[in-house]
């Protein structure tokens, strides 16, 4: 699904180690950063198949790929 709020869903972060992180950002680019995190054999897309935007306005949602799933080695 394309997210329209300008955010991307695919984002990866180089960490210092040399493991990368992958993230999606979804609602409000301006809004209080909230960091959620999916459940096993989910994605960081997980919050992107929903219809609309289901979470309250002024928020800026950062779903990360846990370690080993999907973009995050």
């Amino acid at each position: 699904m394309k997210n329209t709020s300008g955010l991307k869903d695919t984002n990866i972060l180089r960490l210092p180690d040399g493991r990368r992180l992958g993230y999606a950002e979804y609602g409000d680019p301006d809004g209080k950063p909230v960091i959620l995190f999916h459940g096993n054999t989910n994605s960081r897309l997980l919050y992107g198949l929903m219809p609309g935007c289901p979470f309250r306005p002024g928020l800026h949602l950062i779903a990360p790929d846990g370690t080993g799933y999907s973009l995050s080695l």
